[in-house]
């Protein structure tokens, strides 16, 4: 948070938004392509989800293999279903930071949410609580002690938030949309409990 505030003082918005924007396009093909895969393979044939595709390299490097193991076995494995929703997630996020709608943000902070949760496992309530009193306490110093918070969360142009627009007529002065936002951090933190 801090480097990110660092940044934004010191490198300018908009080449931190555009290094931000490649990683969260990425990372949101990913998200989205998890996140679509189970519904891609529910309306197309069984057989595209059964047929698998990649590629496999060995790779020699000239490192010491107490650090890492050599030859490296380097390879990617997926169906023609997970191809398919990659294709889908590709145009989604081509769309998103083409027009940056607000609607396309919601849709990949869910996917961000929805991934999260599911691979995260705290272990114990007592973890949990002490996690979530923790993250109460960061937040109350952040958003409330500091301006860091609040100057990351405006600068920062990427599918961090969930946008809840207050109307969908733009405000005549700056010709975007009146907002509320919630971070995904309070969707994901509360959806470990599930």
């Amino acid at each position: 948070l801090v480097s990110l505030y660092l940044a934004f003082k010191f490198l300018g918005k908009d080449l931190v938004n555009l290094l931000i924007g490649g990683y969260f396009g990425l990372v949101g093909c990913g998200a989205l392509t998890v996140t679509l895969s189970p519904f891609v393979a529910m309306i197309t044939p069984k057989s595209f989800s059964k047929k698998k595709l990649g590629w496999e390299k060995k790779l020699e490097h000239p490192l010491p293999t107490w650090i890492l193991p050599s030859p490296l076995d380097l390879g990617i494995e997926f169906t023609l279903t997970d191809l398919i929703a990659f294709v889908q997630a590709v145009i989604i996020v081509g769309f998103y930071f083409n027009g940056k709608h607000w609607a396309l943000n919601n849709v990949l902070g869910i996917c961000f949410c929805l991934q999260g949760i599911s691979k995260v496992s705290l272990g114990t309530y007592k973890i949990a609580a002490i996690l979530l009193a923790g993250l109460f306490l960061y937040d109350i110093f952040w958003v409330f002690g500091t301006d860091v918070m609040v100057t990351v969360a405006k600068n920062l142009d990427g599918p961090i938030k969930i946008l809840f627009p207050r109307s969908l007529v733009p405000n005549a002065e700056t010709g975007k949309l009146d907002v509320s936002l919630l971070g995904l951090g309070d969707i994901v933190i509360p959806g470990f409990f599930w």
